[in-house]
């Protein structure tokens, strides 16, 4: 799977934790979070429950690695499948880019 970028959620980072979603053709589709903390931390990613499509966990790193500069998920990758997750982080970057656009 290529072209996936990923974004942070303000908000939902921290010292600790980073979560955000993952973009594919400018739409958000999936969830992950990681440990700041370790450096081989685990990438934690989830997608809807109807997500059909084949996971290559190398594109998720390389988006993770594009946006923050961290290799994260080179060791170990969690995998759900999980509405709830998906869809709450979703909401909250569409309303952290709805509202910076009105700021532009």
């Amino acid at each position: 799977m290529k072209n996936i970028e990923f974004k942070t959620v303000n908000g939902k980072a921290n010292n600790i934790i980073t979560m955000g979603v993952f973009l594919k053709e400018g739409q958000p589709f999936a969830y992950g979070h990681f440990d700041n903390n370790e450096t081989n931390s685990d990438l934690c990613l989830a997608f809807p429950e109807d997500y059909a499509n084949t996971i290559d966990i190398s594109s998720f790193v390389l988006a993770v690695h594009k946006e923050t500069g961290l290799f994260k998920g080179l060791y170990c990758s969690r995998v759900t499948y999980n509405d709830i997750i998906v869809n709450s982080t979703i909401s909250a970057y569409m309303e952290q880019k709805k509202s910076t656009e009105m700021i532009s």
